[in-house]
């Protein structure tokens, strides 16, 4: 059995700019291609603690992917 979601059982996105607080100056946790931050959800008068996942964009080239993945084998 396959279930599939349409566009119209997608939550809704909020925007959430300024309500968002970093709790720590370095990340929780990290991955691949995301870095993990604790926060605080400035909800009206109610505080929410909430996870932060920040992608990290790369704009490097082939030769250079290449050059860290011979890097990161050898650690």
């Amino acid at each position: 059995m396959t279930l599939a979601l349409t566009d119209s059982d997608a939550p809704a996105l909020c925007n959430l700019t300024g309500q968002i607080v970093r709790d720590n100056d370095y990340c929780s946790a990290h991955g691949g291609f995301s870095d993990i931050w604790m926060g605080t959800w400035l909800k009206g008068i109610e505080r929410c603690k909430v996870a932060i996942k920040v992608l990290r964009v790369s704009n490097e080239n082939e030769d250079t992917q290449e050059k860290m993945n011979k890097v990161r084998e050898s650690i």
